[in-house]
C-alpha cells in the first residue's frame, strides 16, 4: 500500500516538474528570439520606430527612408553602449539623445520636428510616444 502511495507521490511529482521545464523553456526561448540584451534586432526596432511615427507626423518616403537607416544606426550605436551589460554613465546617453534629435530634426520639417518634440515631451513622462516602448511603470 505505501508504496502505491508513493509511486502516484512520485508520479505526479515528475509531471510537475515536466511541465514546470517545458514553461520554463518556452519564455526562455522567447528571450533569446529578441537577440542580445533582450532588445531585438536594430533594424526591426528601427521598422517599429518609424511605423510608429509614420502617421502622427505625416512622414514623405523619403523622410521614411532617411530615419529607418538613421534609426539602424543609432539602435547598432546603443547595442554597442550597452555591451556585455554595462550602462553608459548620464552624461553619454544625454549626447547619444542631444544628437539623435539633431539628426532627427536635420530629416523632418519644421512643424514635424515640433510636434516630434511634444510627443517625446510626453514620452517622457508617460513612457510612450514616436519610436516609444510603452508604459514603464513610472508614471
Amino acid at each position: 500500500m505505501l508504496y502505491l502511495v508513493n509511486k502516484r507521490i512520485m508520479k505526479n511529482l515528475l509531471v510537475s516538474l515536466l511541465a514546470a521545464g517545458i514553461l520554463i523553456l518556452g519564455s526562455a526561448s522567447g528571450s533569446f528570439a529578441q537577440g542580445p540584451g533582450r532588445r531585438g534586432d536594430p533594424e526591426e526596432m528601427a521598422k517599429r520606430r518609424v511605423e510608429r511615427m509614420k502617421e502622427p507626423l505625416k512622414l514623405t518616403q523619403k523622410q521614411e527612408t532617411q530615419l529607418l537607416d538613421l534609426f539602424k544606426k543609432q539602435s547598432e550605436e546603443m547595442s554597442k553602449m550597452f555591451k556585455d551589460g554595462e550602462h553608459p554613465d548620464r552624461e553619454a546617453m544625454e549626447s547619444f539623445r542631444n544628437k539623435q534629435n539633431e539628426a532627427v530634426k536635420k530629416i523632418l520639417t519644421e512643424e514635424q520636428y515640433k510636434t516630434y518634440s511634444e510627443q517625446m515631451q510626453h514620452r517622457g513622462r508617460h513612457g510612450h510616444g514616436p519610436g516609444g516602448h510603452g508604459p514603464r511603470g513610472n508614471n
